[in-house]
């Protein structure tokens, strides 16, 4: 029996070969539970990277510099392969 099955959160569409639909679900919620272990991998690794680059020193000053660090954090791994993401803000000025 075939049957496609759509995760909770909307991110993979599976297609399984199962006896029934519950053990089908089970592995669509262990795809999703690797899914979720991966993605919290990468943002701790993009942190590490960030403090290794001393942005944790000091609290941000300025927007730039709190995007700086936020793109270094999204950036993860790729930090390591000679990434050096740079964010910048323009702040509208009330008129």
């Amino acid at each position: 029996m075939a049957a496609f099955l759509w995760s909770s959160a909307g991110l993979s569409v599976c297609l399984l070969i199962a006896g029934d639909v519950s053990s089908a679900i089970g592995v669509v919620m262990r795809i999703g539970s690797l899914i979720g272990l991966f993605v919290v991998v990468w943002l701790i690794i993009g942190a590490v990277a960030a403090g290794q680059r001393g942005y944790f020193t000091a609290p941000p000053a300025q927007c730039s510099q709190f995007a700086t660090i936020a793109l270094n954090i999204v950036a993860g791994p790729l930090n390591y392969t000679g990434l050096d993401p740079q964010g910048g803000c323009e702040i509208p000025q009330p008129s």
